[in-house]
C-alpha cells in the first residue's frame, strides 16, 4: 500500500539522518582527540658509559636503556632520524683505547638496538690498517641529518667546515661540502639552503679591546656550497631565515654558559641568564644550542650528567633527569616523538 511505502520510507530516511549523525560526530570527536592531544616527546643522550639512555621528557623518567657498545669511544655527537627511527653517534678516542672505536655508529631505535651501520668515512682519503689491525679513525665532531634531501652531514675534528655527505641510511660517503653544518643552523623546506642566524654581541680581546658586533643572517646553497653576502640586522630584527617567519622565540646558547632568548621581528631580548642560576644549578652545559621541543615553548639541553628540560624565558625547569648513577657525561640530547619500534 502507498501508506506502507510512504512510512517504510520515512524511517529509513530517519536511519540514514541519525547514521550520518553519528558519523559526524565521530569525526568531530577524533579530529579534537587528534589537535587536542600533544604528542609525547622523547629525548635520547649517550653516556660516557657508551649506552644509550631514553628519556621520556614529560615525566623525565628513563624509560629504556640499551646495551653498551664496544663501537663506540667517547660519544660527542649525536643525530637522529625520526622517519626511519634511526640514532647516529659520533665519536673520538677515549686515550685509553686511541685506536679501536668506530666513528660513526647507527642505530636503530627498537629494543635490541641493532646496528645499522658502522663507518669510518673520512674527508679526505680511506684511512690505512695500523700495524695492530686496528683501523685508524679521525673523530666525528658535528652531525647533522638534512631530512628533505636524505643525507647525512659529518664534520671531523680539525676540520668542521668541511662536511662528508653520508647516505644515512648506508653510512657510504657520496659527496663533499665545504661549508659548516651546525645543529642551531635552519634548513630550508626544499633542503637545498641552510640559514646561520646570531644576535649582536661584544667580546673583550686580550689586549683589553671590546670587539662588538651586529646581530646577522648568513646562508648557503647546500647544492653548489656557495656563500651568500651577510645580511645585518638593525637592533636583532628579523632573527628568520629569509624563506620564512618563525612562530618561536629565537634562543641563542652563548659559551655553553649562558642563554638569551629574543623576539624574532622585533629584536627585543626577552630574556638573558647565565647557567649558573639556582634552577640549575650547574655552569656548564655540553651543548652550545638548545634543543627545541616540537609545538611547545620549552627546550631540552643536557647538563653534565642530567637532561633538564626548561621554559627558556622563565628558566622555569620542567623536569630534571639524572642519567646512570649521576657521574657519568652524556652528549646533546636529540628528540622525537617516536617510541621504540618494535625489533626487526
Amino acid at each position: 500500500m502507498l501508506s506502507d511505502r510512504i512510512f517504510t520510507t520515512g524511517f529509513s530516511r530517519r536511519i540514514g539522518l541519525f547514521l550520518a549523525m553519528l558519523l559526524a560526530l565521530s569525526l568531530i570527536v577524533g579530529v579534537v582527540f587528534f589537535f587536542g592531544s600533544s604528542p609525547v616527546w622523547y629525548g635520547y643522550v649517550v653516556g660516557e658509559d657508551r649506552k644509550i639512555y631514553m628519556v621520556n621528557l614529560d615525566s623525565g623518567e628513563v624509560e629504556w636503556v640499551s646495551r653498551a657498545f664496544d663501537q663506540i669511544g667517547r660519544p660527542n655527537s649525536l643525530e637522529i632520524n625520526r622517519r626511519d627511527s634511526i640514532l647516529y653517534v659520533g665519536s673520538d678516542s677515549m686515550g685509553f683505547r686511541p685506536l679501536d672505536y668506530v666513528p660513526l655508529l647507527a642505530v636503530r631505535l627498537n629494543e635490541t638496538a641493532d646496528i645499522v651501520f658502522e663507518s669510518y668515512v673520512e674527508p679526505f682519503e680511506d684511512l690505512p690498517m695500523t700495524s695492530f689491525g686496528m683501523r685508524s679513525s679521525r673523530a666525528v665532531v658535528d652531525l647533522r641529518l638534512n631530512p628533505v634531501a636524505e643525507v647525512l652531514y659529518v664534520g671531523y675534528i680539525g676540520h668542521r667546515e668541511l662536511q662528508t655527505i653520508v647516505d644515512p641510511l648506508t653510512g657510504e660517503a657520496i659527496g663533499r661540502l665545504d661549508i659548516p653544518m651546525r645543529k642551531e643552523y635552519e634548513i630550508s623546506p626544499d633542503g637545498t639552503m641552510v640559514a646561520e642566524i646570531f644576535p649582536s654581541g661584544s667580546r673583550v680581546n686580550s689586549n683589553g679591546d671590546v670587539r662588538e658586533w651586529p646581530g646577522g643572517v648568513g646562508t648557503w646553497d647546500l647544492v653548489t656550497g656557495h656563500k651568500n653576502p651577510l645580511v645585518e640586522l638593525e637592533n636583532n630584527q628579523g632573527l628568520n631565515p629569509p624563506w620564512a617567519q618563525l612562530r618561536d622565540n629565537f634562543v641563542f646558547v652563548g659559551n655553553h654558559r649562558s642563554i638569551g632568548v629574543y623576539d624574532r621581528e622585533s629584536g627585543e631580548q626577552l630574556s638573558k641568564y647565565d647557567f649558573i642560576d639556582e634552577n640549575f644549578r650547574t655552569g656548564y652545559s655540553v651543548q652550545d644550542y638548545a634543543t627545541q621541543i616540537p609545538g611547545r615553548d620549552d627546550v631540552v639541553m643536557s647538563f653534565g650528567s642530567s637532561v633538564i628540560v626548561f621554559d627558556p624565558i622563565t628558566a622555569e625547569v620542567k623536569s630534571r633527569t639524572r642519567i646512570g648513577d649521576g657521574h657519568i657525561l652524556i652528549t646533546e640530547v636529540v628528540v622525537t616523538d617516536k617510541p621504540l619500534i618494535p625489533a626487526d
